[in-house]
């Protein structure tokens, strides 16, 4: 019976640990695909020198100002 519970267990824990694995692996997927419309936004913005640019770029850096 001890061994039953602890197979038992061990899957449950093996399956938790492989979801929280997949959702990592989902979560870093997601940024990095994230980072890369980011950056086709920014390639698009290249050479455009009006307030709306200006402001993209900003708020897509982060706030950061020009």
């Amino acid at each position: 019976m001890f061994v039953i519970l602890s197979t038992r267990k061990n899957r449950e824990l093996n399956i938790t640990i492989q979801n929280l694995h997949d959702r990592a692996e989902s979560n870093r997927r997601w940024h990095l695909e994230a980072e890369q419309r980011i950056e086709k936004a920014m390639e698009l913005l290249e050479g455009q020198d009006t307030e709306q640019a200006q402001q993209l770029r900003a708020a897509l850096k982060g706030g950061e100002q020009q």
